[in-house]
């Protein structure tokens, strides 16, 4: 669990455990685990979940192992966390996105670096010089209000320390224009009443002249730099055609309609003309919103939606069976019950054509113990850049039937966090990590903290402050490389806000013992 300082505080949790005999769990550092790796500090694990700690003695390296003399019927989940003393803020190193430019309504979400990284108390205070041009809020957003300049300031709560950036803001772009463009439309049609485009109910090889069941439009702003790009869609006549947010556009009906795209910015306008041709269509084929479903006894059944295809079929009609009504039955508008354990097959088919049909795979259980809720033991906890981290949630109650749940994090650009609850690292920031269970949709969030990991001064992360890091900032001062986010957290060796040469001798100067620490720690 990597270097831990006397006087630390390690508390490991854990949960969902069942066995037969015995575990114990061992706290010991690098000696004695290499030696003699029965002599540290234990405890047992006595409870299915439960807590317990340890008080770090000593300055070392430390393990945490489980032995057991049991068989372990299920899997459980294991975490700990380290409780150290508080760290006092001693700066602010820079202030992320600062020195920006903006329009006027556009907002800018500013980051404070507060040092140490690992400093106990983060929190700052945002201020704007001018609140005229640009307002900022208590987290750092800022938001455009006329053209000019603003310095945006953050202040430590811990220490009073300051950093300043200076925000611009310009006047918006208008809009001054919009056109249509279709998909595959190489002869231009669309562009008048007398010269439509045409969308058939369905596709007619024997006619090129008439398309397919749909066609996308793309809207074309003017200019291609303005503030506002955004357009709202619109048909003429909805019994024609109908148009979705991305100007995809679908032929429901015989007769000729335009799909129309409207500015967000100024209400400009632009038409496309579309002839739907006036014919009648089979049923081709049927398919279900679900292939398989688990239900438990004693719940309420679910609802099965049919699509028919193609949708503007002239009689969608569809009728509904079960293969064993003993296990579970089926109403004419798709609703599934549960009537006993076992298997059945749910299918639909067209009414003008049987053999045209779906079916869903129904496996029913006996009754289920619900999830009544979801927890985190730690609702903060920290990492280190490009490192990873294990989230384990508390699913209520323990002998829950299902606990899956699904994981989304707030800003994948900071960290992501794959299907098993693993966190990873990519950038320093904080984002939330949020988990939701499969059963009754409850959820529980995790705020994660992303801090550099390497000393100041060791670019390279080799552990060592030498030549070879200085050579790193060298080249990055005279542009020939580009320093990655966690080499520029802890290359500025003197503090001074900028990555040049000066950080270059001090990082020298280091190496030959000339020196015992950098300014940017005094």
């Amino acid at each position: 669990i990597g270097d831990l300082t006397a006087g630390d505080k390690v508390t490991v949790s854990w949960g969902g455990l069942k066995r037969e005999g015995s575990v114990r769990c061992y706290l010991y550092y690098l000696d004695e685990y290499e030696t003699s790796p029965n002599s540290y500090q234990y405890f047992w694990l006595d409870d299915v979940a439960g807590s317990d700690s340890f008080t770090i003695e000593m300055d070392s390296n430390y393990f945490i192992v489980f032995y057991t003399h049991s068989s372990i019927i299920e899997p459980f989940w294991i975490k700990y966390t380290v409780s150290v003393e508080d760290m006092a803020v001693t700066g602010i190193d820079s202030i992320t996105n600062g020195g920006r430019t903006i329009f006027e309504t556009q907002t800018l979400q500013l980051y404070a670096n507060v040092t140490p990284a690992n400093a106990t108390n983060q929190d700052v205070i945002w201020t704007s010089s001018a609140e005229t041009v640009a307002t900022v809020d208590e987290n750092g957003l800022v938001t455009g209000l006329k053209a000019g300049k603003t310095t945006v300031t953050a202040t430590t709560v811990d220490g009073g320390y300051s950093l300043s950036t200076v925000i611009t803001v310009v006047e918006p772009i208008p809009v001054t224009g919009v056109s249509i463009r279709a998909e595959n439309n190489p002869s231009g049609k669309g562009d008048s009443a007398e010269n439509p485009y045409y969308l058939a109910l369905s596709s007619r090889e024997d006619d090129p002249n008439i398309q397919l069941v749909s066609l996308q439009l793309t809207a074309v702003v003017e200019p291609s730099g303005a503030t506002e790009l955004g357009v709202v869609w619109s048909v003429s006549d909805e019994e024609v055609l109908a148009v979705n947010e991305y100007g995809k556009v679908y032929a429901i009906g015989s007769g000729s309609a335009q799909a129309i795209a409207t500015t967000v910015d100024g209400g400009f306008e632009a038409r496309f003309y579309i002839c739907v041709p006036d014919e009648s269509y089979p049923v081709r084929g049927v398919g279900l919103s679900e292939n398989y479903k688990t239900l438990y006894l004693g719940e309420e059944g679910f609802t099965l939606t049919a699509t028919v295809s193609p949708t503007y079929a002239t009689n969608p009609d569809v009728v509904w069976t079960s293969s064993n009504e003993a296990v579970a039955t089926v109403d004419q508008t798709g609703k599934v019950t549960a009537v006993a354990a076992g298997y059945a097959d749910i299918t639909v088919c067209a009414a003008e054509n049987p053999s045209i049909k779906a079916t869903c795979a129904i496996t029913v259980l006996p009754p289920r113990t619900r999830v009544t809720g979801i927890s985190f033991a730690d609702e903060e906890m920290e990492m280190g850049l490009y490192g990873t981290l294990q989230l384990t949630p508390v699913i209520n109650p323990t002998d829950a039937t299902d606990k899956s749940v699904t994981w989304t994090t707030s800003n994948k650009n900071i960290a992501t966090v794959s299907r098993t609850g693993v966190v990873t690292g990519l950038n320093l920031g904080e984002v939330t990590i949020t988990a939701t269970t499969r059963d009754g949709g409850f959820t529980a969030s995790v705020k994660v903290t992303v801090k550099a990991t390497s000393a100041l001064g060791d670019l390279n992360n080799d552990g060592a402050v030498d030549a070879a890091d200085a050579l790193i900032v060298l080249r990055a001062s005279v542009g020939l490389i580009k320093l990655t986010q966690a080499q520029e957290a802890v290359a500025d060796v003197n503090g001074d806000g900028e990555i040049d040469a000066g950080d270059a001798v001090l990082i020298l100067r280091y190496d030959a013992g000339l020196i015992d620490k950098f300014p940017a720690e005094t």
